[in-house]
Order: structure tokens, then C-alpha cells, then sequence
């Protein structure tokens, strides 16, 4: 009986030494997301209903009779300033051209990958590579490569003079949304690659038993099976729509000058960059704002992509 006593009060100790233990692991990122995820995204939510008091020089919260006054203030500049329908318009521009090249592109090159093609290792190092090196670099270099070298090629082979396509206003959106295609193809490319490889072989033998082409293996038998990390990416660069801002502040900090190459991630961005403490009321209500708008759209795309999974996952 006592040192059945003994055994029971062992285990117990046990386990209580293995609970400390997990809680200790687990307190600081705990803490980091209490503190950076939540905090942060409740006082972005109160802000939004708070006004710069210029007698006490802080933010105090509006009454209820004007508890709408920060959203009012939005739908106006939305209303009265036009860069700001461009930024709204680019953002979905570089959400549809990034889901349907970028994405079919990533499909593709993962397929070339996975059934280990020519040179595929070597495409798997240059497709990480923007995941290695230093943002700021490759925007040095690209910029570079688009500003002096394509324009000395036109003229060595064509023997014309053009702009460089960052300086040309009509050649700057698409240069600045090829990069941003560019530096997010990689990490799709090799996650879809990786979750083809986990396709059974015996899968695949079968199908080249039955006379099944390469292209069709890839439509209808690949792409259905990976469909649920399919679903994932496309669900979560729509939730992103108005957070993605091209790599702008990479290229020009604060301060683009062309209107007409800004996104809404990228309104958001530069003006809590520079804003005084007076104007964080109304860009927090801006967020919400493009919140409520992303939700029913993220909701109908993630409905969407549950009816075309196969498995229904």
C-alpha cells in the first residue's frame, strides 16, 4: 500500500515537472501573440472610434453621437481623392494577375520540378533564392537590370532609345507587379513540388500503365490531389488583397510620386509612415474598412475553392 502511495505521488510529480515544463516553452510566444496580435489589433479597433484632443495633445474616444466620424471621414477621401480608387484598383489588379499567371506559372514549374526534368536542382536554388538574399538587394539589382540594361539591349539590338521601364510611367506598374510576381513565385513554386512529391508512386504507375499522357497526369491527377494546399494559398492571398503592397516601399520608401502605381497596402503603409499621431484614427478606421470589405470576399473564394476540392476538404 505505501509504496503504491510512493508510485502515485512519483507520477504525479512527474507530471506536474512535464506541465511546468510545456507552460515555460509555451509562455513566451503565448505572451508575443497576447501582446503583438491581439493587443495590437484591439487598440487598431479602438482607434478607430478615438479623435486627436489638441488641448491635451492625445486621443481620447468620440461620443456616441459621433462614433461614426472617423468612417464618414474614409467613404469622403475615398469620394473626393482619385488615387485612392487607382490604389483600390491596382490592388485588384495585382490580386488577379498574381492568382491566375502567378498562380498557374507556380503549377507549372512545380510539375517540372517534381517529375525532376533537366536542370530542375538548379531551378530550385534560383527559385529560393529571393527567399535568401536580402529584399533591399534584389531590388537594387532588378532596379538596375530594368533601368540600364534592358534599355542598353533595345538599343545595342535595335539601335533605339527607350526609357528605363521604372522611369517610363506606362511601363512602372508592370515592372514594379512582375517583381512582386517574381519574389512570391519561388516558396509556392517548391510548397507545391513538395506536396506532389507526396503523391504515391503507385498512383502514378497506374496511370502510365493506363497510357495517361504528362499533361493529363498533371490536370487530373496531381492538381486534384493537391488541391486542399491549392485552396490554402489562394484563400490566404485573398485575405491579403489590400495588405499586399507590391514591394513598393522597397523600391521608393515613402515616397512614389506616381499616383498611379499605389495600392491600398501601400496608401496604408506609407501614410502611418509619415502621419502624425492626429491621422492614426482615421487609418485605423481605413483598415477596417478594407476588413469588412475582405472578409465576404475571402468567405466566397474559400467557398469556392471547398466546392472545386474532389475530397471536399
Amino acid at each position: 500500500m505505501v509504496q503504491t502511495r510512493k508510485q502515485s505521488l512519483n507520477t504525479s510529480r512527474k507530471n506536474r515537472g512535464k506541465t511546468i515544463f510545456y507552460w515555460s516553452i509555451l509562455a513566451f510566444p503565448l505572451l508575443q501573440f497576447v501582446v503583438f496580435y491581439i493587443g495590437v489589433n484591439l487598440n487598431s479597433f479602438a482607434l478607430a472610434f478615438q479623435e486627436f484632443d489638441m488641448y491635451d495633445e492625445g486621443l481620447k474616444f468620440v461620443g456616441f453621437d459621433r462614433l461614426w466620424t472617423n468612417f464618414v471621414a474614409v467613404f469622403q477621401e475615398f469620394q473626393e481623392a482619385d488615387y485612392l480608387l487607382k490604389a483600390f484598383n491596382n490592388s485588384i489588379i495585382a490580386y488577379l494577375i498574381g492568382l491566375f499567371v502567378g498562380l498557374t506559372l507556380a503549377l507549372l514549374f512545380s510539375y517540372y520540378l517534381y517529375k525532376k526534368f533537366f536542370m530542375s536542382k538548379f531551378f530550385k536554388v534560383i527559385l529560393f533564392l529571393p527567399f535568401i538574399i536580402s529584399s533591399i538587394i534584389l531590388v537594387i539589382i532588378y532596379k538596375y537590370f530594368v533601368e540600364n540594361a534592358i534599355p542598353a539591349f533595345v538599343l545595342q539590338l535595335f539601335g533605339t532609345e527607350i526609357e528605363g521601364l521604372l522611369s517610363n510611367p506606362d511601363t512602372e506598374f508592370v515592372t514594379v507587379l512582375f517583381f512582386s510576381i517574381w519574389t512570391g513565385f519561388g516558396i509556392q513554386t517548391l510548397i507545391y513540388g513538395s506536396a506532389m512529391s507526396d503523391i504515391s508512386n503507385d498512383i502514378v504507375d497506374a496511370a502510365k500503365i493506363d497510357g495517361v499522357t504528362p499533361m493529363r497526369e498533371f490536370l487530373q491527377i496531381d492538381i486534384p490531389i493537391i488541391a486542399p494546399t491549392i485552396a490554402v494559398f489562394v484563400v490566404s492571398s485573398t485575405a491579403t488583397i489590400f495588405v499586399n503592397q507590391m514591394n513598393l516601399f522597397s523600391f521608393y520608401g515613402a515616397d512614389a510620386a506616381n499616383y498611379d502605381i499605389w495600392t491600398i497596402g501601400y496608401y496604408m503603409y506609407q501614410g502611418i509612415t509619415v502621419a502624425p499621431l492626429a491621422d492614426y484614427p482615421f487609418f485605423a478606421a481605413f483598415g477596417l474598412v478594407m476588413t469588412m470589405i475582405t472578409i465576404p470576399i475571402t468567405l466566397i473564394v474559400r467557398h469556392f475553392m471547398n466546392k472545386l476540392d474532389p475530397n471536399g476538404r
